[in-house]
């Protein structure tokens, strides 16, 4: 591949990894506040970003273990493709019983 190529092919991916990032920043904020509402919003803001922290600490090198274990990425990407299923079924099977979760107003 020329220069311009590779010129080419790193705007594209600096393009949609910018886009990505933008999403993974943004919209775990606004998903917690339109799920549990205001008043729960800080706590449940704060245990979710605990939790995606531990995800970003300990999925590398899960992904790197099972990579070792199997000898390809294949099996880890399933895994992945698996959890982030079960998120959506836990999503969406919270929508359908209908569950709101907002604390009651705080006491001073």
């Amino acid at each position: 591949v020329d220069r311009l190529g590779q010129a080419r092919v790193l705007s594209t991916a600096s393009v949609v990894f910018g886009l990505h990032v933008g999403n993974v920043i943004t919209l775990p904020p606004l998903l917690a506040h339109a799920e549990f509402g205001a008043r729960s919003f800080p706590v449940i803001f704060g245990m979710s970003s605990a939790a995606m922290q531990i995800g970003v600490a300990l999925g590398p090198g899960l992904v790197g273990a099972l990579r070792d274990l199997t000898g390809g990425y294949a099996v880890a990407i399933a895994v992945a493709a698996a959890l982030d299923a079960l998120a959506v079924v836990i999503v969406l099977w919270g929508r359908a019983e209908g569950a709101r979760f907002d604390s009651p107003a705080p006491t001073r």
